[in-house]
């Protein structure tokens, strides 16, 4: 299955951290904030890794993050 967005992914069945849609867009909205934490202290390594450190999964969605 190819997912379009991350929030299909967080919401998927089969992801270990399933979420309702109100707790993905929540989510999705720390990790946007915390991101551009990293950003503004120039941590690109922190930000390129914020979807293994919020989910656990690939960097692949960090740019829908931005």
């Amino acid at each position: 299955m190819e997912f379009e967005t991350l929030k299909e992914v967080l919401m998927n069945p089969n992801y270990d951290h399933q979420m309702t849609s109100e707790k993905a867009d929540a989510s999705i909205q720390k990790a946007r904030e915390r991101l551009m934490g990293y950003v503004d202290e120039g941590d690109e390594e922190s930000a390129y890794n914020i979807c293994q450190e919020m989910w656990g999964i690939e960097p692949d969605w960090v740019m829908e993050l931005m």
